[in-house]
């Protein structure tokens, strides 16, 4: 073999591996990047979804309006809110109406979206990943 196919095949095998490495990078480990992070987020939703069960559960097994007794003051959630680093914290029942909510004007509203009926009514977690300066399945423009 010359010193010039040699060359010649060195030159291509680089080229083809620096076109091939992006590639990988964005069809396989970019996918299961995000992946990893919802599993994360869900994984983190349940954990605090069972502390704030049993914080509501007390005394029955089915959330109403009467679990968010006045003993709950909303200093306290505000709390769970910072503690959690929570953006915001909503209750609803299966119906989809918000039992509970950080901002009270939410407090009664239904919560019409097909994500909440198909998945989240049946027990099962629903997340979503946005981008930046992109609107939330609350409606709020995302800034990270």
């Amino acid at each position: 073999m010359s010193k010039n196919s040699l060359i010649r095949n060195v030159f291509i095998i680089s080229f083809a591996i620096a076109l091939i490495f992006p590639l990988v990078n964005i069809y396989v480990f970019f996918p299961s990047l995000t992946n990893l992070f919802v599993l994360n987020a869900e994984d983190e939703a349940l954990r605090v979804g069972n502390h704030l069960s049993g914080m509501f559960l007390k005394t029955s097994d089915e959330l109403n309006r009467d679990s968010f007794s006045r003993n709950h003051t909303l200093n306290k959630y505000h709390e769970l809110l910072r503690d959690f680093q929570l953006m915001k914290l909503k209750i609803f029942d299966p119906s989809g109406e918000v039992l509970f909510s950080t901002n009270p004007e939410d407090i009664g509203s239904i919560n019409k979206n097909d994500y909440f009926h198909n998945t989240v009514a049946k027990g099962r977690p629903y997340s979503k990943v946005v981008k930046k300066d992109t609107q939330s399945l609350e409606g709020q423009t995302v800034t990270v």
